[in-house]
């Protein structure tokens, strides 16, 4: 439990951190907490450091695993924090209306209810229980309504939906399935509006086929091998 406490304590240090990277926003005068960058964002570091921006910035299925895996999914939310951050600015830009409650209401919400629900549970059982289910539910519901819009936004594009938001109801491994192909055309999505050459991601055009191909059902995922890993890619269809 120490473990999971001081996970989420630096998660939120981090995420706080970048409020000291915002620039005023010259068209209200007031504080915007994602930035515009003068110039797009190339290299794995720049990437990787760059507090929320707008137009949202491309982040590869690659860089999201190699970030996340050795910090302890430290930087993952961070990740969570800056794709929830840029889409509400996104949404409030274009339509000045909103559906998620950005990056602060999103990540933070959830650290200090988890936190707190840690935090009674050697006082009250239940009443912490009770608590930490809620913060787990409202990050699922978070998740939920993150695909729904990324598939909006493809949509306002005249583009196919790319994924199955109803997937993140479901357990492993079709809840992880989703949620690496919302990296990836999320990523692809915000590339596309830089006016960025798509560099080849390893990971999910190669090894994993499946995150990067067109949407499919469950039963196609489960008898077409070709979409799972890459030394499956040339193994007939399963009939069932």
């Amino acid at each position: 439990m120490k473990s999971t406490v001081f996970t989420i304590l630096i998660q939120s240090i981090v995420v706080l951190s970048a409020f000291h990277d915002i620039t005023p926003n010259s068209a209200n005068g007031s504080n915007s907490t994602v930035t515009k960058p003068t110039k797009p964002f190339y290299t794995p570091f720049e990437t990787v450091t760059s507090p929320p921006s707008l137009p949202p910035i491309p982040r590869p299925t690659w860089l999201v695993i190699t970030s996340s895996i050795p910090t302890g999914l430290l930087w993952y939310g961070y990740y969570k924090f800056s794709i929830e951050e840029e889409l509400f600015q996104l949404e409030l830009s274009q339509t000045g209306k909103v559906s998620g409650a950005g990056g602060y209401g999103t990540l933070i919400a959830f650290s200090i209810t988890f936190l707190l629900g840690l935090l009674l549970r050697p006082l009250s059982l239940e009443t912490s229980n009770t608590i930490l289910l809620s913060s787990n539910i409202y990050i699922l519901l978070s998740q939920l309504n993150l695909y729904i819009r990324i598939n909006e936004l493809y949509a306002k594009k005249g583009e196919d939906e790319p994924l199955h938001a109803w997937w993140a109801l479901l357990p492993p491994p079709v809840d992880v399935v989703v949620g690496l192909r919302q990296i990836h055309f999320l990523a692809k999505y915000a590339a596309d509006e830089r006016d960025l050459v798509w560099e080849k991601d390893p990971i999910s055009e190669w090894m994993f086929p499946f995150i990067s191909s067109p949407r499919f059902t469950l039963k196609e995922f489960i008898t077409q091998p070709k979409r799972w890993f890459f030394f499956t890619s040339k193994i007939k269809d399963i009939e069932l």
